[in-house]
């Protein structure tokens, strides 16, 4: 371990005793290459020791002062190395802190062992066939699909823009995994959800209507202070979150995306934030923690409180507080047309065209009859008589339709 430390620190000198060589000095030193970062491996022999110390003391003199250095051994770029440069120098221009420490601790714990030490283009896909496998068996499909995820786009990387893995070749890890299981989720109609109000009470009531009346995230309504809530504007501002790291330590940070915004406060859900909210300073949480003074209440009892709530307001026991997001979402989409996109990403948080839409609109059976009595308004034949006929003339219809 000392003379590798000698090797990647300031080279190794020393005289051979054995083999052909034996008498020769040897010149060892693995460092940085300074036009690609990617360490060069030196292994020379010369004839005498002031050759090898002259040889050496010049090559560091270059890198050092990152002149053009000759042709010399190139030690062959490894997975590991190239995730960890990845994660020091390119990731942190584009990606946060949090994102960046998961990936580090997905390849310390699933694929370092596995994957780290072997060379880019050594890897082989029908090895990682059978790896892929043996992840799912053992730690679930989810964890597999998100690893595998994470390699493809190291590897991606290596071909474009780093130009380090041949682009004729096909990407080892882009292979078939096996899909993690759908949750179904619910969408509640507007009168169940007034009955579950209804039957709930305190703070209990509170954080359900915080999730069903204004689309707040978990970690949004766990990191709630009274400072937030604007109760003359009409708004909470959201601008923080409790954020989990991978390792599951919890720290105050920002919502999700980083992004703050403004949750409009209808009248029923301020009276009820108005009786849990009573005595408390514009820092104090409005949901704390059962034995700390002024902390966030811990997830364990978060996740107790909310099954208390479903149990008490007769919900499904599977019933998540993102449910009761998607929900508020729904009503918005198809029972208040007079709303229009911008304003309702602004409330929710969504920033990409579409993502309403396609993850959260389900159907209503208030705004279906709607859209059947605006259907049946523009289109309908309210008695069919024997004259229906003329209406079905489907070739007099084209010709005006065309003309």
């Amino acid at each position: 371990m000392t003379r590798t430390r000698a090797i990647r620190g300031d080279g190794s000198v020393k005289q051979r005793k054995s083999g052909k060589l034996a008498g020769k000095w040897r010149v060892q030193w693995d460092y940085p290459d300074p036009d690609t970062d990617v360490r060069v491996y030196v292994d020379k022999s010369f004839p005498t020791q002031d050759e090898g110390v002259k040889y050496l003391r010049d090559l560091k003199a270059k890198v050092h002062t990152g002149q053009r250095i000759e042709a010399v051994k190139q030690k062959a770029l490894t997975l590991g190395e190239f995730f960890e440069f990845l994660a020091e120098s390119e990731w942190p221009n584009r990606l946060g802190d949090a994102t960046i420490k998961a990936r580090q601790g997905r390849y310390r714990k699933y694929w370092k062992d596995r994957w780290g030490h072997i060379t880019l283009t050594k890897i082989d896909a029908m090895k990682v066939r059978a790896w892929y496998d043996e992840l799912t068996a053992s730690f679930g499909p989810s964890v597999a699909h998100t690893v595998k995820t994470d390699l493809v786009g190291v590897i991606n990387k290596a071909k474009q823009p780093y130009g380090k893995f041949p682009a004729i070749l096909a990407n080892p890890f882009a292979l078939t995994v096996k899909a993690p299981e759908r949750r179904t989720a619910y969408s509640l109609n507007p009168q169940a959800v007034r009955a579950a109000i209804g039957r709930l009470e305190g703070k209990r009531r509170a954080i359900f209507a915080l999730h069903a009346l204004a689309a707040l995230r978990f970690s949004e309504v766990r990191a709630l202070t009274l400072g937030q809530i604007h109760w003359d504007a009409n708004y909470i501002l959201i601008d923080r979150a409790i954020r989990v790291e991978f390792n599951g330590h919890e720290f105050l940070g920002l919502p999700k995306s980083d992004k703050t915004r403004r949750v409009v406060l209808c009248s029923t859900l301020k009276a009820i934030l108005r009786t849990v909210t009573e005595g408390l300073t514009a820092d104090d949480y409005v949901f704390p923690a059962a034995t700390m003074d002024n902390k966030w209440r811990t997830k364990k009892l978060s996740y107790s409180t909310w099954n208390a709530i479903l149990k008490t307001a007769k919900l499904p026991d599977d019933l998540d507080t993102h449910d009761l997001r998607l929900s508020h979402i729904n009503w918005i989409k198809q029972m208040c047309s007079d709303i229009d996109d911008v304003t309702l990403k602004l409330h929710v948080g969504h920033e990409a065209a579409g993502v309403t839409e396609v993850n959260y609109t389900r159907p209503l059976s208030e705004a279906e009859r709607k859209l059947a009595a605006v259907i049946e308004r523009e289109f309908g034949i309210a008695t069919l008589g024997a004259d229906t006929e003329d209406l079905c003339d489907t070739d007099s219809a084209l010709e005006e339709s065309t003309a």
